[in-house]
């Protein structure tokens, strides 16, 4: 026992020890994947953060325009911009500038409104002619130019207003929500510019849309028949007016008023005193 414990004891020749191998070809492979897995996930660490902190300063901007404090949610929106980068996607830098534009056009700055959207538009094009966002951000600009007091922005009003309805007809069909939103704005538009034959040719082929999206007893049905009799009724067709008046009778969200009004439209067209 005692031979046995001196012979443990003992420290080990340098003969004896075990020599450890260099590592091989496939154990640093291992060791270079696991680092590179490593520095991935640090990365998306880092992208997260940077996301977070944009959408933390974008959503921040429409608190400060409802208190008021127009200049800081304009700065927030141009923070989050510098923290987009050229790598990211367009629609989410193209939504920043419709953000600004909204900010800008509440505070009665209708060219600087414009400028961001001209921005934004730049940017929809060139990732993607004829796509969503480009539609997006055409109509936006249609509908500031439509505000616009001075008369030479029609003409820009009714080319991006166009220029909306193609790419959405293309995109989404004629009778998605989008296009037909487009569509009641444009007729607003030009009924406003006194372009009514325009306005309610619009309202016509939208019609048979609408019915089919949204129901023949839709809103939206019942505010196309409005617009077109309320143009009948101002060019003198009473009758006409009145058999146009009579298709909204029932539909929801309106029935007592266009009741009302149908009423009137008949006692007209019929002579009486309404």
């Amino acid at each position: 026992m005692g031979e046995s414990w001196r012979y443990y004891a003992e420290p080990m020749s340098p003969r004896a020890q075990v020599c450890v191998p260099p590592p091989t070809g496939a154990v640093l492979c291992c060791a270079v994947l696991r680092c590179a897995a490593l520095c991935c996930a640090v990365l998306r660490c880092a992208a997260l953060c940077c996301a977070v902190l944009r959408c933390a300063a974008l959503c921040c901007a429409p608190v400060y325009q409802h208190q008021g404090r127009s200049e800081e949610a304009v700065a927030r929106c141009e923070r989050a911009l510098e923290q987009q980068g050229e790598m990211d996607k367009a629609g989410r830098t193209c939504s920043i500038y419709r953000e600004m534009a909204s900010i800008e056009q509440a505070r009665g700055r209708l060219d600087k409104a414009t400028e961001h959207l001209l921005q934004a538009h730049a940017i929809a094009l060139r990732q993607s002619p004829g796509g969503a966002e480009g539609a997006r951000v055409a109509h936006s600009l249609a509908l500031a130019y439509s505000t616009a007091a001075e008369p030479h922005h029609n003409d820009s009003a009714v080319h991006y207003f166009e220029e909306s309805l193609s790419a959405y007809r293309s995109v989404v069909g004629p009778e998605d929500a989008m296009t037909l939103s487009v569509l009641d704005d444009y007729s607003c538009f030009l009924l406003q510019t006194g372009q009514q034959e325009r306005s309610v040719g619009l309202q016509r082929e939208a019609l048979a849309l609408k019915r089919s999206t949204f129901g023949d007893l839709s809103a939206e049905v019942a505010q196309a028949l409005q617009l077109i009799a309320g143009v009948e009724m101002t060019q003198g067709y009473i009758k006409k007016a009145h058999r146009t008046m009579s298709q909204t009778d029932g539909s929801r969200g309106g029935f007592f008023r266009q009741s009302r009004e149908l009423g009137f439209l008949q006692c007209v067209a019929e002579g009486a005193d309404p």
